[in-house]
């Protein structure tokens, strides 16, 4: 029952234990590596609905820009009518007017265009270093789990080694046990012997 324990049956127990625990650094990998994901999922959700605004806004924006530009530009706008009291429809100040509108309208559009391409570029940064910095926690979550393992193996060895260890020493002392007994049976056996000599002796003298 001894050699059951210390040998096939603790050899047996090691084993489970080094699965179990294996097991279990697989599924806390897994499970860090997914909320790693699921924050990368976040982050892409928020940048995306940031973008969706950033649009919006900036094509109302230009809306509002396009009919502040159209109603000044019409000949029945606001500029129009303070132009005609004045008699200058038809002079060149009127034609200089409406460009002059339509430079300071292209030039809103286009400060507009830009500050959405900056803002869209600065969200394109932030989700790919949110993408780089899930690489790397997904490698820091590899290390961790393969130094967890590699001490795992190391704690292995040692308790295999350990009962080797032990099983070599019950041999050993098993072996010089029955060479003791051995002697100790060829002593017994060497004094009747020479008992039985000395008897045969007495009764012969």
């Amino acid at each position: 029952m001894a050699e059951q324990v210390n040998g096939i049956g603790t050899q047996t127990a090691i084993d489970e234990l080094e699965n179990k625990q294996n097991n279990y650094l697989a599924e806390q990998q897994r499970l860090n590596d997914q909320i790693v994901d699921k924050g990368l999922e976040k982050t892409k959700l928020q940048t995306d609905f940031q973008r969706q605004q950033y649009e919006q806004d900036a094509t109302k924006t230009a809306k509002g820009l396009y009919a502040d530009y159209q109603k000044q530009a019409s000949n029945y706008g606001a500029n129009a009518e303070t132009i005609a009291s004045q008699g200058l429809t038809n002079s060149g100040y009127s034609e200089s007017s409406r460009v002059n509108l339509y430079n300071n309208y292209q030039r809103n559009v286009t400060s507009i265009v830009t500050e959405l391409n900056r803002e869209k570029a600065q969200l394109d940064l932030q989700i790919n270093q949110a993408y780089i910095d899930a690489d790397i926690q997904k490698a820091q979550n590899l290390a961790n789990t393969y130094a967890q393992k590699m001490e795992l193996a190391m704690n292995t060895y040692q308790l295999r080694y350990g009962l080797y260890r032990d099983q070599v020493a019950d041999e050993q002392w098993q072996k010089q046990y029955e060479l003791q007994l051995r002697q100790l049976e060829m002593s017994q056996a060497n004094a009747d012997r020479d008992y039985q000599l000395s008897l045969m002796q007495l009764q012969n003298s």
